[in-house]
C-alpha cells in the first residue's frame, strides 16, 4: 500500500511538473537571427518583446484568442519597437542604461521585471521567455 501511495504522489508531481512547463503557444516556424520570418498571416517579427498587456498569439498567427503578448519588430537602431496588431500602433524604446521600458505613446514605464514605474494603477506586464524547438519558437510564460 505504501508503495502504491508513493507511486501515485510521485506520477501526480511529474505530470504537475510537466503541465508547468508545457509552451502557451507555439509559433511555426521559428524566427532566424539573419531575417525576418513571415507567419501564414503575413506578420513580419524578429523578435517576441518580453511581456505585454496588448496582443494575443495562436499558432496560425496573430489573432484575438490566446495568451498576450507583444509582437514585436525592432526599428532600425535596435532601441525601439514596435508592437504588430494594436490600433494606430505602438512602440517602447528600451533603455539600456536604466534597463526601464518606455511607452513612446504614453510614456508610461516599466522596470525589466514588468513592474510600472512610479503609476501604481498599471497593470504588471506578463513576460514570456522563448526557446527553439526544431523548426518551431515555444513561447513559455514567466509569471
Amino acid at each position: 500500500m505504501k508503495k502504491q501511495i508513493t507511486y501515485t504522489l510521485f506520477c501526480s508531481l511529474i505530470g504537475l511538473a510537466l503541465y508547468s512547463c508545457a509552451p502557451v503557444t507555439t509559433i511555426d516556424p521559428a524566427p532566424s537571427p539573419n531575417s525576418n520570418v513571415k507567419t501564414t498571416n503575413k506578420i513580419d517579427f524578429t523578435l517576441i518583446l518580453h511581456g505585454s498587456v496588448v496582443g494575443r498569439l495562436n499558432r496560425e498567427g496573430y489573432t484575438h484568442t490566446y495568451h498576450q503578448i507583444i509582437l514585436a519588430k525592432p526599428y532600425v537602431d535596435q532601441e525601439k519597437y514596435i508592437a504588430l496588431g494594436m490600433a494606430g500602433g505602438n512602440s517602447f524604446s528600451f533603455n539600456r542604461e536604466l534597463q526601464e521600458f518606455v511607452n513612446d505613446s504614453t510614456g508610461d514605464r516599466y522596470d525589466i521585471d514588468g513592474k510600472p514605474i512610479n503609476n501604481n494603477t498599471l497593470a504588471r506586464l506578463e513576460w514570456f521567455t522563448t526557446s527553439l524547438s526544431g523548426n518551431n519558437l515555444r513561447i513559455y510564460q514567466d509569471n
